[in-house]
């Protein structure tokens, strides 16, 4: 069960986390040197197509994306969340998720925190929005490998996540099963799972990463059969094609190391190219997929920029949402 972990703690941040046994350490994806490829500026395709799994059937379809460099794209376009509408309540919501104790699952992963310190705070509420749209996730490679990240819910039945929570080349491919656990915590006894959980039906990412792990296209699209949102709302997304650097961002998500704990951290982008946004707010690995949003005073207007998905150095980098991938994202109410 140690396979990856002393290893890849050298190389890597903000991979998958793996949820083992309570003397284990914390084991990494070992696809991680796929996802660290970029390609030369001039390798970039300016159309991308994206390609998507029926995990049911197995059905692999591929499609074109609208180019990132659309004239029809309006500047700054924004598709605002939607508040939860109803209560959840299926009796269950109490169980435990394991049955293990707290101490020893997790060991301590520092690796993505800029600096000495780690500055981010514990969500003290879990269930309300928009904490309530960002959900714990359970990954299933073809290998049976499991490992956990983030994923945040943006429309009725559909959440984001990174490309390498998706599909990993050495672990089999595209992940053979995904849970979602939507505001999930701890509350001292067990593991509390205010909404449920939901499986992932359709998996969707980039061809560009499918095919090469570029980094530069880590995203990833999760499709269910159950209208989640209705419970839980969906967080806003945005093609902010103004120059973003110095907005005020915030990245929300689950730390493999805190077990089911959500914590959140706001910081500065320090710098964004068409790709990428990159920032010094602290993460660490389960938080790969995590929402990078502006936030607002009114509870509806946090709108996502970005997905969070790896670490370099001095600073943190997460795929931005592009005019291409606004576009894909729309299609989906």
């Amino acid at each position: 069960m140690q396979k990856f972990g002393v290893l890849y703690i050298f190389l890597i941040s903000f991979i998958l986390i793996k949820p083992i046994s309570v003397k284990a350490e914390i084991s990494y994806s070992p696809g991680i040197n796929s996802i660290y490829k970029v390609s030369n500026e001039d390798t970039v395709k300016e159309d991308e197509e994206y390609i998507k799994k029926n995990i049911k059937t197995g059905e692999v379809t591929i499609g074109q994306m609208k180019s990132t460099k659309s004239n029809q794209q309006d500047s700054n376009d924004i598709t605002y969340g939607k508040l939860p509408k109803v209560d959840y309540n299926k009796g269950n919501s109490n169980k435990s998720l394991y049955n293990l104790p707290i101490d020893g699952i997790f060991s301590p992963y520092v690796l993505g925190i800029i600096g000495s310190n780690d500055r981010r705070v514990p969500v003290a509420d879990t269930t309300v929005y928009p904490y309530s749209t960002i959900a714990y996730i359970e990954i299933e490679f073809p290998n049976s490998s499991m490992y956990v990240g983030t994923a945040w819910i943006f429309g009725e039945s559909t959440a984001m996540t990174a490309g390498h929570c998706v599909y990993d080349e050495d672990n089999g491919g595209w992940a053979k099963s995904i849970k979602i656990y939507p505001g999930i915590y701890y509350d001292g006894e067990e593991v509390i799972k205010p909404f449920g959980y939901y499986e992932a039906s359709v998996l969707h990412s980039s061809k560009n990463y499918i095919d090469s792990g570029n980094a530069y296209y880590d995203w990833g699209l999760l499709e269910f059969d159950e209208n989640i949102s209705q419970y839980t709302g969906s967080l806003g997304y945005t093609n902010l094609t103004e120059n973003i650097i110095g907005r005020d961002v915030t990245i929300t998500g689950y730390p493999g190391e805190k077990y089911y704990a959500m914590y959140t951290m706001d910081g500065n982008i320090i710098y964004s190219d068409e790709h990428e946004l990159y920032y010094k707010i602290d993460t660490t690995g389960g938080q790969s997929g995590s929402p990078v949003y502006l936030s607002d005073e009114d509870e509806d207007r946090n709108v996502a920029v970005g997905i969070h998905t790896r670490f370099a150095g001095d600073y943190n980098l997460g795929t931005k949402i592009n005019a291409s991938l606004y576009n894909y994202m729309k299609q989906f109410k």
